[in-house]
């Protein structure tokens, strides 16, 4: 059994799509035959301790995890943000809003982004997601946020620019409304 730890916030709403437990049986590595090969390296790099075993099985572990994740998208009809990943107007106005928060988003510019009408691709977008689009905007612009205020020593100020906002004043208050307290707040809590 392999448990996968993840310390970055960024992940936590696709770790939050998924099911408590992922549980790969050999059927299903037989039908996913990389699955199998990731595993069997896996094994041996642990069973012979050569240098850089460790390195090597985190990165094949992380490879696993990748093939679980699409094994799980797969298997059924899924709702949620792994619903929304694989549909494929969705999961490409997802894709954007992932790689480039800081642009400055509207519901148009968004639905034109996936070639689909503003009205249904918001109704799409809630029914998959449960959230409008902006609102996972925002979303995703505050874990982006709170992981730099953990990790990093830039200002307020740099880190509301780098989430898209156009002034400190504004990420303050969207940065409270999702966390329940101010950037500065946060990083005393969560540094301490």
């Amino acid at each position: 059994m392999w448990l996968f730890e993840f310390s970055s916030r960024i992940a936590w709403p696709l770790l939050d799509a998924m099911p408590p437990a992922v549980i790969l049986d050999f059927q299903v590595q037989s039908c996913q035959p990389q699955i199998r090969t990731i595993v069997d390296l896996l094994i041996n790099e642990l069973q012979t301790r050569e240098m850089g075993c460790f390195a090597t099985a985190n990165h094949l572990a992380y490879l696993l995890f990748i093939e679980a994740l699409r094994l799980q998208m797969h298997r059924t009809e899924q709702h949620g943000l792994l619903g929304a990943l694989a549909d494929p107007k969705i999961g490409k106005a997802l894709n954007v809003l992932h790689n480039e928060p800081e642009k400055p988003w509207t519901l148009d510019s968004l639905a034109n982004a996936v070639a689909m009408g503003r009205t249904a691709f918001v109704n799409r977008f809630r029914d998959l997601v449960n959230i409008t689009p902006m609102q996972y905007l925002t979303q995703w612009r505050m874990r982006g946020a709170q992981e730099c205020l953990l990790t990093s020593q830039r200002s307020i100020a740099a880190i509301a620019e780098e989430a898209g906002y156009q002034s400190e004043a504004a990420f303050r208050k969207a940065f409270k409304q999702v966390t329940g307290c101010s950037p500065g707040q946060y990083h005393k809590q969560e540094c301490e």
